[in-house]
C-alpha cells in the first residue's frame, strides 16, 4: 500500500518539478493543478474552522482559569471571616444582647433615612435657560453653501 502511494505521488512531484523549471508563475501551477477551485476552498475553511477551535478552547480554559481565582478568592474570604467572628457564647448577658440588638435597628433605620433622603434628590430636575438663545454652533447658516452665480 504504502509503494503504491508513492507510486501516485511521484508524478505529482515531478511534473512540479518539471513545471517549476519552466518558470511557471506559482498561481498559474497552482491553477493548473486546482482548476475549479476546490481545494483551495476546503484548505481555507479547515484554516478558519481549526482557527476557530482553537480560540473556542483558549476561551474556555480562560474561563475555567478565572472561576477557579474566584473560587479561591471566596475560600480565603471566607476563611478569613471565620476567623475574625468571634464565638458565640451562650452565657452571654441579656442585657448586652439586647443593646446589641438596639444598636443593630438603629444602624437600620440610620441606612434607611439616607436612602430615602437620596432617592428624593435624584427625582429632583434643574432647567437653567440660557441668556442668549442665538449661537453659532446651533446656527444652520453657516452649513449653507452660497448659491452660485451664472456668468
Amino acid at each position: 500500500m504504502g509503494m503504491k502511494k508513492l507510486m501516485l505521488t511521484l508524478p505529482a512531484v515531478l511534473c512540479t518539478v518539471a513545471l517549476a523549471a519552466q518558470d511557471i508563475p506559482r498561481d498559474e501551477l497552482f491553477r493548473q493543478r486546482d482548476p475549479s477551485g476546490g481545494m483551495m476552498s476546503i484548505i481555507a475553511m479547515a484554516v478558519v474552522f481549526s482557527a476557530l477551535v482553537l480560540i473556542f478552547f483558549v476561551l474556555k480554559g480562560f474561563g475555567l482559569l478565572m472561576i477557579r481565582r474566584e473560587e479561591g478568592k471566596k475560600a480565603k474570604a471566607e476563611a478569613a471571616v471565620a476567623a475574625e467572628a468571634p464565638a458565640v457564647n451562650p452565657k452571654r448577658k441579656p442585657a448586652l444582647q439586647k443593646m446589641e440588638e438596639e444598636i443593630a435597628a438603629a444602624a437600620l433605620a440610620l441606612k434607611m433615612f439616607q436612602e430615602e433622603q437620596h432617592i428624593k434628590e435624584s427625582t429632583v430636575i434643574t432647567i437653567n435657560r440660557a441668556s442668549r438663545v442665538y449661537s453659532p454652533w446651533s446656527s444652520k447658516i453657516h452649513g449653507i453653501a452660497p448659491t452660485p452665480t451664472k456668468n
